[in-house]
């Protein structure tokens, strides 16, 4: 699967739709690399991952690093 360059956490997808985020909590096992759900103003877990359920808000935070890159084919 084809994926866009890594944007910073403050600079939103244009496109309300699945992406994968890159996240650097201080807490574990919230960092590494999930899909995430973007609606156009807030960000959302996109599947149970055992610390949290599909739907939860999710807080992308810039200063810690935290990043997005788009999917360039729809995913099945």
């Amino acid at each position: 699967m084809k994926r866009t360059p890594w944007f910073p956490a403050n600079v939103n997808p244009v496109r309300a739709g699945l992406y994968e985020t890159e996240r650097f909590c201080v807490s574990e096992p919230a960092s590494g690399v999930h899909l995430a759900q973007w609606n156009g103003a807030n960000w959302s877990y996109a599947h149970d991952c055992g610390f949290t359920l599909a739907g939860d808000r999710m807080t992308m935070c810039a200063w810690d690093g935290d990043q997005w890159r788009g999917l360039t084919e729809e995913t099945k």
